[in-house]
């Protein structure tokens, strides 16, 4: 029986093909970036071309509220369920080509300005605002 279950074993082993891993070099460089004018695509999609020493690259990211509001890059979001006006602090994410961390943009007076004008806010920040797109870049 154990004769059995090692060629059976073996057999797996070898139908099972390896991860590949992917590797992708984006030309992103925190100091020297410059982002051309963002736009927001949806309730929380935001796009923007950047480029860094002549290599252009497109950016696409998330926008967030939070009840949150650290100055800092944050690796998740803190949504306040028990009171929704408290969710004023918009925060940005980078999705693609590489993920960051969450970045705070900008604090709304309340939570249904943030939920309406975060995705622009984080485009408007990430083109105009360089030591937020540093911030934004550096958390990668």
């Amino acid at each position: 029986m154990k004769k059995y279950l090692l060629i059976a074993g073996a057999l797996c082993v070898v139908a099972i093909p390896p991860a590949a891993a992917v590797v992708k070099c984006v030309a992103l460089d925190s100091g020297l970036t410059k982002c051309s004018a963002g736009v927001f695509k949806g309730a929380y999609d935001w796009r923007t071309n950047c480029d860094t020493n002549n290599k252009e690259t497109v950016i696409d990211g998330i926008a967030g509220c939070s009840s949150e509001d650290n100055s800092g890059a944050l690796t998740h979001l803190q949504i306040d369920a028990t009171t929704q006006n408290n969710n004023r602090h918009c925060y940005c994410k980078i999705i693609h080509p590489v993920m960051s961390n969450w970045v705070k943009a900008f604090s709304f007076s309340n939570s249904l300005s943030c939920t309406s004008r975060c995705a622009e806010e984080c485009a408007k920040q990430i083109t105009a605002n360089q030591p937020f797109r540093y911030s934004l870049i550096k958390s990668i």
